[in-house]
């Protein structure tokens, strides 16, 4: 799979950009929603070649998505934005083959996007408890198998084969960029939240593999020089892990209201939600969005709300 290398100016033609979010009818999902219709305003993106121009915005969530397109409408008047909504449940990977595929498809059919981003997103918390208790309780349990495979089906399956078939469908954008909302739960152990530090572990590993590949398949060496060079130019495909703190949605509500949370975890979120020191989703967004336009990161890497 090789994209194209021979990218033509922005400026060469009415420029189209495509974004694609998962999980988009709350939380960060919906911030990320926002910051990209308030980035695509007239002159907000000249000099980069990501997220420019209109924008074809595709939100894809389980829940309704009412809300997130009333907040991007209030949120960005006048903005080149063009929303279309889709009600899947991607936890139920029988039906995503008939239900994304062919989204993607027809978006991919059309050919004038510049840039095409995968924002994967969806996700879930639970099961919460000791790793020890996941067993426990037979199918029926909270705790129990049909739990254990419900998150993995949603935090990783899902999110494999939606950037598979991104990657795969749009293989000829100009400009391609799949962010996997990541965690630092993705590269720290935290007590009771196994099931979930080891789904965000497996995306980040998936997605830091992804580069490689097409890293190799469009002819770039996997050497220091080449990572360096990502910093100085645009280049055709790349993949980012963007873990975005702490932030304050209903996931982190889970978390503060949960009796199996680890107690000093439980006191975190309790705490940092009574005192409102948690991320405001509106302000990771900002940070991811202003990153992606930026572009300066290497293709596969880890990059934290925190970091400088």
């Amino acid at each position: 799979m090789k994209l194209a290398k021979d990218s033509p100016s922005t400026a060469d033609y009415n420029y189209k950009s495509l974004v694609v979010i998962t999980g988009a009818s709350r939380g960060i999902g919906r911030a990320i929603a926002v910051a990209v219709a308030q980035r695509s305003k007239a002159g907000s993106n000249e000099n980069s070649p990501i997220l420019r121009g209109t924008i074809t915005l595709v939100l894809i969530a389980r829940s309704s998505l009412d809300e997130t397109e009333r907040a991007v409408a209030d949120a960005s008047p006048g903005a080149a934005v063009q929303i279309e909504s889709h009600r899947v449940d991607l936890s139920d990977l029988e039906s995503l083959p008939s239900a994304v595929g062919p989204i993607l498809d027809r978006l991919a059919a059309d050919g004038s996007y510049g840039s095409c981003t995968l924002m994967s997103n969806a996700g879930s918390v639970e099961p919460i408890g000791t790793a020890s208790s996941i067993s426990v309780g037979g199918s029926s349990s909270p705790a129990g198998m049909k739990a254990l495979r419900s998150s993995i089906d949603l935090n990783v399956t899902s999110s494999i084969w939606i950037t598979s078939q991104f990657v795969s469908a749009f293989s000829g954008c100009n400009f391609m960029r799949v962010v996997n909302i990541s965690s630092l739960c993705a590269v720290d152990p935290f007590a009771t939240m196994s099931v979930y530090c080891a789904g965000k572990a497996a995306r980040d590993m998936f997605h830091q593999v992804v580069a490689k590949e097409m890293a190799k398949d469009s002819g770039e060496e996997d050497d220091d020089a080449s990572r360096t060079n990502q910093h100085q130019s645009c280049t055709a495909f790349k993949t980012l892990n963007y873990a975005p703190g702490p932030c304050d949605t209903e996931m982190t509500d889970t978390l503060a209201e949960s009796k199996k949370l680890d107690e000093d975890l439980h006191t975190y979120f309790a705490t940092s939600k009574l005192k409102e020191t948690l991320v405001r989703p509106k302000d990771t967004a900002a940070k991811l969005v202003g990153l992606l336009v930026e572009d300066e990161y290497i293709s596969g890497d880890h990059i934290d709300f925190y970091d400088p």
